[in-house]
């Protein structure tokens, strides 16, 4: 699977969690690309399943702070786009969520599905891809309901596309 995660890529937090996340699905033969504007501490060592990509923030005299979201969610379509990414891990923060919501603009002319939103926050809670075998990105999380012996049907939908997907390679 070709996953995206945008992540900050300094000490501790979040941004170290998304990194050691990054790497494992690395060692499990997953191709990782790594999207911020520096090269995340944790991330010692690119290798050939592991990728950065930095999104340069360009300087504009007349903002106090530079505008990292329309960077990011240009660098974000990008590499959806050239590496055909199946799944993007946008972590909460504000700039990245306001970077993901731009990626998705512009992605729905590429087949992106709202399928489920959050009216009373007019927030999007579920997209789909369009010729995509399985690709569903949700907003909450499933796994806080979901127990061994009856898992959130979203975990049940997707080990089955996934075995299906093997058995066809």
């Amino acid at each position: 699977m070709k996953i995206g995660i945008v992540c900050y890529p300094t000490f501790g937090g979040s941004g170290v969690v998304a990194t050691e996340l990054g790497i494992e699905l690395s060692n499990k033969g997953h191709e990782v690309h790594f999207i911020t504007y520096s090269q995340p501490v944790r991330l010692e060592a690119l290798t050939s399943n592991l990728y950065f990509h930095e999104g340069t923030v360009p300087e504009y005299p007349l903002f106090k702070y530079e505008p990292y979201e329309l960077a990011l969610s240009s660098k974000l379509y990008d590499v959806i786009s050239k590496h055909k990414l199946d799944l993007l891990h946008v972590h909460y923060a504000i700039p990245h969520a306001y970077a993901g919501y731009m990626a998705k603009q512009i992605l729905k002319d590429n087949g992106l599905i709202i399928s489920g939103t959050n009216k009373e926050l007019n927030l999007v809670e579920i997209i789909e891809l369009k010729n995509h075998p399985w690709f569903v990105g949700v907003q909450f999380h499933p796994e806080l309901k979901s127990r061994v012996l009856n898992p959130n049907p979203l975990f049940k939908d997707f080990i089955a596309a996934s075995i299906d997907y093997h058995e066809k390679k």
